[in-house]
């Protein structure tokens, strides 16, 4: 069975987002390195994602989310000053 959103994301079909544990945003550019990176620590921790938004605050991305906040700033990714 083929996964097209995650598929579509790699591609750089779609885009995606992280929310930040303090609700800032950091939008991942088309095809960004970062995504294969996330998808499989998501994985090895069995946390399922199924949408294009990745929001750490909720209470079962705990577990991740300062991993998922190391990829992101190893990746130079930056939060942008929007909150959600």
């Amino acid at each position: 069975m083929v996964d097209w959103d995650r598929t579509n994301l790699l591609a750089g079909v779609g885009t995606a987002k992280v929310i930040a544990p303090d609700g800032r945003e950091i939008p991942l550019p088309r095809r960004s390195d970062a995504l294969w990176p996330l998808m499989n620590l998501l994985a090895s921790h069995a946390v399922s994602n199924p949408t294009p938004v990745l929001d750490l605050r909720a209470h079962r991305m705990r577990a991740v989310a300062e991993a998922v906040m190391e990829v992101v700033r190893d990746r130079g990714l930056a939060p942008t000053d929007h909150r959600t």
